[in-house]
């Protein structure tokens, strides 16, 4: 005897449709892992009204590694590590908050190409950062670094540039983070 108003195979129906509803929403994809990222970076400098950029392309190949574990982030060039911070992600979309003097320690090294390129001298502050991408469906990465600072070039006095330096960066997989 039945005691309920619905037969057995009814609810086996049901759970197989509930299953098949959840095996067939999309997946997203993490971004754990090791990737190997290139691309195009713009300097962007504001003085008295003026403005002058350069574009590097082909910057990179960089690894960026971004660990489950405590979410850390770093970003490496062949010997030595350019920025650290965490990240975080939702669905495709990823952002990291970068350390703060590793953000200073790259600005230096900035300083230093823009110093040998320009023959000028520049002091630069960091202001603001951010770094933001997004996981495509072809399994790449492609996002991008902002760093806004204030320079300072002493061969025009104590006026104060505004400096926009901005990578943005394709990638793909490498190795596994370890």
């Amino acid at each position: 005897m039945n005691i309920w108003p619905v037969e057995p195979e009814f609810f086996r129906k049901v759970a197989i449709m509930c299953l098949m509803a959840a095996l067939s929403l999309p997946v997203q994809a993490g971004v754990e892992g090791e990737w190997q990222v290139v691309g195009v970076l713009n300097v962007i400098a504001r003085i008295k009204g003026k403005s002058v950029t350069t574009t590097d392309r082909d910057q990179g190949p960089y690894r960026v590694v971004f660990k489950p574990e405590g979410m850390a982030f770093r970003m490496l060039d062949s010997k030595t590590s350019l920025l650290t911070g965490e990240w975080m992600q939702q669905a495709r979309r990823f952002c990291v908050k970068l350390d703060r003097t590793s953000v200073n320690d790259f600005v230096a090294a900035i300083e230093k190409v823009e110093q040998a390129r320009s023959g000028l001298a520049v002091a630069m502050t960091p202001l603001k950062t951010t770094l933001t991408g997004t996981r495509k469906p072809d399994g790449s990465i492609e996002g991008t670094l902002k760093i806004q600072a204030k320079a300072v070039f002493p061969a025009f006095g104590s006026a104060a540039a505004k400096m926009s330096l901005n990578y943005r960066f394709t990638g793909s997989m490498g190795k596994p983070a370890p």
